[in-house]
């Protein structure tokens, strides 16, 4: 057989080439085969029944939201934050031991010399980030050798936290006549919207939240009491926390044994 148009064997040598997948031209079924295999490599790979499971990232055990529509303020509870175990009673004992040797502090109120129902220690990392905590006209010199305890509380903010934390304040409650009036954390030293962590040990007591005067309708519930059981931690976060609320840890005539706090903050 003989071929007038020689432009035909060109085309011929394409149409094998194609069919044997030699140019660099690819078919449709080519191509679709590609895709797929790129979205399987791209996909999660799915875990086999017998493969164990990743551990989650561990959650609080509740949340409770304080703010109403765009106010951003909440509770994070964790009652187990630290394991319960000997040696966590050792050092509890430790840093109550410390603080039941201290004088209680005194304040000015309303003109008035007022001594607080408390005993308390101020411990920071970096005693030149963070040498004292001042608030209601007292200053509470930082104190570099930091307990374990202390140590531990301030690990645990910072790996649930995002870092930064670097000092805390110590509290010692006797017992249910001890108290804290309602205040806010809202120190011009704090990082600005930081979270305020506070660990509890000892006798359970509660922590009660009301709104402030001026932001009241943003509170969804006029009062939020939470319990503060031994080993648990309470996050108060967001960054219109202390601008809308206040708390505090009322007298309570059934608690008759100590509690020791510590509140671990961002300088």
């Amino acid at each position: 057989m003989v071929f007038s148009d020689r432009s035909i064997f060109p085309r011929l040598s394409r149409w094998v080439m194609q069919a044997e997948g030699l140019t660099g031209r690819s078919r449709p079924a080519d191509r679709d085969r590609a895709t797929t295999a790129r979205r399987a490599m791209a996909a999660p790979r799915k875990r086999s029944a017998c493969e164990p499971a990743e551990p989650a990232e561990p959650a609080p055990d509740s949340v409770i939201r304080l703010g109403r529509d765009l106010v951003d303020a909440r509770v994070d509870v964790w009652l187990r934050c630290v394991p319960a175990d000997a040696r966590l009673e050792q050092e509890v004992a430790e840093v109550s031991r410390t603080l039941a040797g201290r004088a209680r502090r005194t304040f000015r109120m309303f003109g008035k010399v007022c001594t607080m129902r408390r005993r308390q220690a101020f411990y920071a990392l970096d005693t030149a980030a963070a040498p004292e905590y001042r608030f209601s006209g007292t200053a509470v010199a930082a104190e570099p050798d930091m307990p374990p305890l202390v140590r531990r509380c301030i690990g645990f903010a910072n790996q649930r936290y995002g870092g930064g934390f670097n000092a805390a304040l110590c509290n010692l409650y006797e017992d249910g006549t001890d108290y804290i009036s309602q205040h806010a954390d809202d120190e011009p030293a704090h990082a600005p919207g930081s979270p305020v962590l506070t660990f509890s040990f000892g006798a359970e007591r509660r922590m009660l939240f009301t709104a402030k005067p001026s932001t009241a309708t943003a509170m969804q519930q006029r009062r939020t009491s939470v319990a503060l059981p031994h080993g648990s931690c309470l996050a108060m976060r967001g960054k219109d926390f202390q601008r809308c609320f206040l708390h505090g840890v009322p007298k309570a005539a059934a608690a008759t044994a100590a509690r020791l706090s510590v509140t671990v903050r961002k300088f």
